[in-house]
């Protein structure tokens, strides 16, 4: 199956997807977007949002996710978070029309590497985008185009 996924090496992460206008962040504790104590409500614009806490569900609309190859659920930052083993852990969105890129877009993910090793895939989309942390810790990103193909640029953060 083709669409947008996490998957991470050695983390627990939760991420959200916007239409590239306003600030992302707090964190959701239910699938009917309410903010928990202390955090930002999320802004009109969020097209996709996968906590972890407690459940699969994209915040935006219900829709469950799917934990594929070891990936669950485990304690976060605030609530739960997702698993990853580090070798092939992700957790499969599904090819979706609202998470096709036009002319902008906005990610965030929270992620926490617990042990070092190769590049861990954050966000993909198959032929079209990719957030990754490389080994040396640093944060990337790519687009997909013609020419001349992936074209992966640093982000100038790095999450050791």
């Amino acid at each position: 199956m083709r669409g947008v996924g996490m998957r991470a090496r050695h983390a627990t992460s939760a991420a959200g997807v916007g239409t590239g206008r306003g600030p992302q962040a707090g964190w959701l504790d239910r699938v009917d977007r309410q903010a928990q104590p202390g955090c930002v409500a999320p802004p009109s614009e969020l097209v996709g949002w996968w906590s972890g806490d407690g459940h699969t569900a994209d915040q935006t609309d219900g829709t469950p996710a799917a934990l594929r190859n070891g990936a669950a659920l485990a304690a976060g930052l605030v609530g739960q978070a997702f698993a990853f083993d580090g070798v092939d852990d992700a957790l499969q969105v599904g090819d979706r029309a609202k998470l096709r890129m036009t002319n902008q877009f906005t990610f965030e993910a929270w992620i926490y590497p617990t042990a070092g090793g190769p590049d861990g895939i954050i966000v993909n989309k198959e032929g079209e985008y990719e957030i990754a942390r490389y080994p040396d810790g640093t944060i990337r990103w790519a687009v997909a185009n013609a020419a001349p193909g992936w074209t992966w640029v640093d982000s100038g953060f790095v999450a050791p």
